[in-house]
């Protein structure tokens, strides 16, 4: 790998990561725009380009939260879909978990309890393998925001 790729791909999840974080905390709807715009012209297209899969499904979460918070709820579910594919063809548990937790939180907001515990009851248990950080009752609060 090219060291300045290793150099960018740090920088570049540093971003997403504090996106991520902003998200998380701010519920205006300008940051998650703000957010998206740049996971969707920047963040997505650098890790496409340099076929970072695993950066990739990190982003294409962080973009689905953003679209979460827009309400654009048809979009983040493709942009989870896709995360939980290519967290299942490189075997990451956690981003597996991640997804499932993301898709659980999806289900709750459009108010289908069915498909809400399909997506947490298998984050749940993927979490209490691997000591994930949400845990069960992580994934139980956050399909209760």
């Amino acid at each position: 790998m090219n060291p300045r790729c290793g150099v960018r791909r740090v920088q570049v999840l540093t971003e997403a990561t504090k996106i991520s974080g902003d998200l998380r905390s701010a519920r205006e709807h300008a940051v998650a725009a703000d957010a998206r715009t740049l996971l969707e012209s920047t963040t997505v297209p650098i890790f496409r380009d340099i076929g970072d899969r695993w950066g990739l499904a990190f982003a294409l979460c962080a973009l689905g939260d953003a679209l979460v918070t827009e309400c654009r709820l048809d979009e983040a579910s493709a942009a989870y879909d896709e995360a939980l594919g290519i967290s299942h063809a490189l075997n990451d548990r956690y981003g597996i978990g991640s997804s499932y937790a993301r898709s659980a939180v999806l289900a709750a907001a459009r108010g289908d309890a069915e498909r809400t515990a399909s997506f947490s009851g298998p984050a749940d248990e993927l979490f209490r393998e691997i000591g994930g950080a949400l845990g069960p009752s992580g994934v139980e609060h956050l399909t209760r925001l």
